[in-house]
């Protein structure tokens, strides 16, 4: 039907949200269409899903995205060291394009919620980041030697 015809996932989503009444089946559509932005995906699955529904999705989101390497995915997982999806989610980044660049980039944001509540020392300072991004770093060699 028009659907199929309309070439933007954005109108097919929109055209199949409207004309569903919020049916589950509209609502499954417009959250299988993979070539809309996973935030906007996630965005519509928070306005129109119930919790349990909620949940299931996201997992699902976020199996994806690892088994993907989609880097988008930490909208599910949030940068923190507590949640091994992050780092799943890294590992599979960095599988998938080489960047280790970007995943260290990212490491570098993730809270560790024993370090926050740590006096701060000079030694400490940025210590523990380092020695989570030292080994692959170390196995590739990429440190700059200034």
């Amino acid at each position: 039907g028009l659907l199929q015809q309309l070439k933007s996932p954005y109108l097919r989503a929109g055209l199949a949200f409207l004309s569903g009444n919020d049916s589950p089946e509209s609502l499954a559509y417009v959250l299988d269409q993979v070539g809309m932005d996973l935030r906007d995906r996630v965005g519509f699955a928070l306005r129109f899903l119930s919790d349990t529904q909620l949940r299931r999705y996201l997992s699902t989101c976020l199996n994806e995205a690892v088994r993907e390497g989609v880097l988008e995915g930490i909208l599910i997982t949030g940068v923190t060291t507590k949640n091994p999806g992050t780092r799943a989610l890294l590992q599979s980044y960095v599988d998938r394009t080489g960047d280790l660049q970007t995943a260290a980039l990212v490491a570098c944001y993730a809270v560790n919620e024993s370090y926050i509540h740590m006096p701060p020392t000079p030694e400490r300072k940025g210590s523990a980041a380092a020695e989570q991004v030292r080994p692959p770093v170390d196995t590739f060699r990429e440190w700059i030697h200034l």
